[in-house]
């Protein structure tokens, strides 16, 4: 009977991380995106292979890195020709009475009050 119980008892702990996995592995994701993921042409044609990664009209090199600061956002062409972008800030569980200020590209997390610094409770997320 007591092996039983333990049995229930950790399937109950694994049902309950399996639910946490998933409920914050969609908030983690969505922030990051393929922006343009190109194939090389099909065998006999005469369009020529890719050679870059564009994004917003700027060309980067597989390997290159290019950062957005007007959207916060960081890409870099991956060696398949994927743009690959994230982005820069992130979501914050805040105490009462902190705010998130946001400036360049960069997040200072001070009190509402008199904008010392405050201690968030958790990051959880890119926004």
């Amino acid at each position: 009977m007591l092996n039983m119980i333990t049995v229930l008892s950790n399937m109950k702990s694994i049902l309950l991380s399996l639910l946490w996995f998933f409920v914050f592995r969609d908030g983690c994701t969505g922030q990051c995106f393929v922006g343009q993921q190109l194939t090389p042409p099909p065998p006999g044609s005469t369009d020529p292979p890719p050679t870059n990664c564009n994004y917003s009209g700027v060309s980067l090199r597989p390997g290159e890195a290019y950062t957005d600061m007007t959207k916060c956002i960081r890409c870099h062409c991956g060696a398949d020709f994927g743009l690959y972008c994230c982005s820069m800030l992130m979501n914050y569980s805040l105490p009462e009475g902190c705010v998130v200020i946001e400036k360049n590209c960069t997040q200072r997390i001070v009190h509402k009050s008199d904008g010392s610094p405050c201690q968030y409770l958790a990051s959880f997320s890119r926004k």
